[in-house]
């Protein structure tokens, strides 16, 4: 079995207005500015990523993991619990936008 980790959930700075869903998961540590950016930016590169399977939306932290994993065609977690050290959640309500 392969864990998909260490990556970033962060909770969407729109509350999934352009994102498509509260949180969001990232195969990769480093969140986009533009991800968190101003409406302009923000709107633009949620439209723009599309069907990037190293991008997952959903409505808990839980289920934008389990997205991403099955996107990635990683296993998860036999018993679907993630381990705490598995992810950094990040806040993004107090990053500047426009």
């Amino acid at each position: 079995m392969t864990a998909l980790w260490p990556l970033v959930v962060f909770s969407t700075r729109y509350d999934g207005v352009y994102e498509g869903g509260r949180f969001a998961a990232l195969g990769s540590m480093t969140i986009p500015p533009d991800a968190i950016g101003g409406d302009p930016e923000c709107h633009r590169w949620w439209q723009s990523w599309g069907a990037d399977p190293r991008v997952a939306v959903a409505s808990t932290v839980q289920g934008a993991y389990d997205k991403l994993v099955i996107q990635i065609g990683e296993l998860s977690y036999p018993d679907n619990e993630l381990p705490e050290e598995a992810f950094v959640l990040v806040d993004v309500s107090s990053f500047g936008g426009e």
